[in-house]
């Protein structure tokens, strides 16, 4: 059976506003690209995109032509060019596995990087964790060593994030019973560690839920897709697993003990990862990729399509609510990200092939409004003539407001296998100036408003044509970083920001009513 594979979670951000900043005005470049493989490399599978300032960088998958394992970063300019290039070759004695998450992100100044490897030369399992510097090197790596044998038989971290106590928390998965290997599946539990700084370890609990009543058997092929801390320091999961592919999220204390979970989704056909972005008080939105039927064209296939919807985790007993479907219909659809914009609106980002169950499927970008009503949809297709299996994995905002996402594809023509990258205005268009006004309401004029100095070092001045209650820095992430909530409405005020460190932010002015307007700010 194919299986369309998913990955990502990442906050998008977009700037509303009724005027374009001066800083803004000429930037607007987009474009659909493919970055072939080099001459000695068989393959080029990106994964995720990271951006840094005005470019993006790629993390990808590669193999040289000695069969080497290696980890990629291309560097994009914002015109699409390709300026810089690194490579990481692996050890020859084993091959490197990905969870289908979010296995990149910045953490401090560098990144935290989570995977597997599997040494055929003792043989073990590793599952890993680094951490990379800004170049990309490893400052740092955390091997959990498994050996290989009849009851163990895979170790991998998808996902690892810094607490709110700055240690790091990785959860991946432990296989074993190898009895029922089913299509590169095996029985697996799932795995959660706790790390300082440094990389040291500071606790690790491995759960299996065979006394469970609703977890009744050891799952097929669990993955993960994401890792929250909540308000109280409880640890929230996203899941799913291939026996029937229902997604589910699981709820662990700050010490990786069980507490509940929560499962949704068809569960007698294949309805694969959740996506979740914060929409606050331990509240998410969930996307996933919902199962509508089935067909026959020489094997079997399902049709998704996206849906919506909101999960509460603000206490023990989680629930589920105000589910939304939306009517574009992909054969082995993936949702793989979804990201709430400045508008308090979501984009969801996805990939599949068409209806008729062909291969020659397309990346596409839903966006909704806050209560999760369709404002447009746009898909799209790899810029070569003949190729199978696009899939789009990761979406970022890049430093001009418009959207960028990275994914990979098969060019049939070369018979390589191509990372892809595509850049977009805020409403999905690849020609500049077709985003309508009319698309949210936060573009209103009268919602505009204005500050000094930018670049800023110490303190903003805002003022505003309506007057606000509130202001709101956030991160490239989507973070909330500095949050100011006035003693009444205003016109102007201003924000400390000395202690922000340098880099893009952006500045939310909250008028009240689910109504705001935001700006990029640059802090020096």
């Amino acid at each position: 059976m194919r299986h369309w594979l998913s990955k990502r979670m990442r906050f998008l951000i977009i700037i509303f506003v009724g005027v374009l900043p001066e800083f803004l005005l000429g930037q607007y470049t987009y474009f659909n690209n493919e970055y072939a493989p080099n001459s000695d490399e068989l393959i080029s599978y990106a994964f995720n995109l990271i951006r840094r300032n005005d470019t993006l960088i790629t993390y990808a998958f590669g193999q040289n032509s000695n069969f080497q394992i290696t980890r990629k970063h291309d560097f994009i300019s914002n015109e699409g060019a390709l300026i810089d290039q690194l490579i990481f070759p692996q050890a020859h004695n084993g091959n490197f596995f990905l969870e289908y998450s979010e296995c990149i992100v910045p953490y401090q100044n560098g990144y935290l990087h989570t995977g597997g490897w599997r040494d055929s030369i003792f043989p073990t399992w590793q599952g890993r964790v680094y951490k990379l510097r800004a170049d990309f090197t490893v400052e740092w790596e955390f091997r959990q060593q498994l050996a290989q044998n009849d009851t163990i038989d895979g170790a991998e971290y998808g996902v690892a994030r810094e607490l709110i106590d700055g240690n790091i928390l990785a959860v991946g998965i432990v296989g074993f019973d190898t009895t029922i290997f089913f299509n590169g599946a095996e029985y697996q539990n799932i795995q959660l560690t706790k790390l300082s700084p440094q990389g040291n370890l500071l606790w690790h609990k491995e759960i299996n839920f065979t006394n469970d009543e609703f977890f009744d058997l050891p799952k097929i092929y669990t993955k993960i897709s994401d890792l929250y801390e909540l308000t109280n320091g409880d640890l929230l999961v996203l899941c799913s697993w291939y026996d029937d592919d229902e997604p589910f999220a699981m709820r662990f204390d700050s010490l990786g003990n069980y507490i509940s979970h929560i499962h949704w989704g068809n569960p007698t056909q294949n309805d694969w990862l959740p996506w979740a972005v914060p929409s606050g008080n331990d509240k998410f939105v969930i996307a996933y990729q919902h199962a509508v039927g089935t067909a026959q064209i020489g094997e079997d296939y399902v049709n998704h399509k996206p849906r919506i919807g909101i999960l509460d985790a603000s206490d023990d007993a989680m629930t589920l609510s105000d589910w939304h479907i939306y009517d574009h219909i992909h054969y082995w659809g993936n949702v793989t990200d979804i990201e709430m914009t400045a508008d308090s609106g979501y984009v969801v980002l996805g990939y599949g092939g068409d209806n008729t169950g062909n291969d020659f499927g397309e990346a596409y970008m839903l966006k909704v409004d806050s209560n999760f009503n369709e404002l447009w949809y746009q898909t799209f297709q790899p810029p070569v003539t003949s190729y199978t299996s696009p899939e789009a994995w990761d979406l970022e905002i890049t430093s001009d407001g418009g959207l960028a996402f990275a994914g990979n594809f098969e060019n049939a023509t070369e018979n390589y296998y191509s990372s892809w990258v595509v850049k977009t205005d805020a409403c999905g268009y690849l020609t500049p100036w077709d985003c309508p006004l009319e698309v949210s309401e936060i573009q209103r004029p009268d919602l505009s408003f204005s500050f000094y100095p930018n670049p800023a070092q110490m303190v903003l001045n805002i003022s505003s044509k309506l007057r606000f209650g509130s202001l709101c820095v956030r991160d490239i992430t989507g973070k909330a970083v500095l949050e100011q909530i006035l003693p009444s409405d205003v016109l102007e005020s201003q924000l400390d920001i000395a202690l922000l460190a340098a880099g893009v932010y952006l500045l939310e002015v909250n008028y009240g009513s689910g109504q705001m307007a935001a700006m990029r700010l640059m802090v020096e």
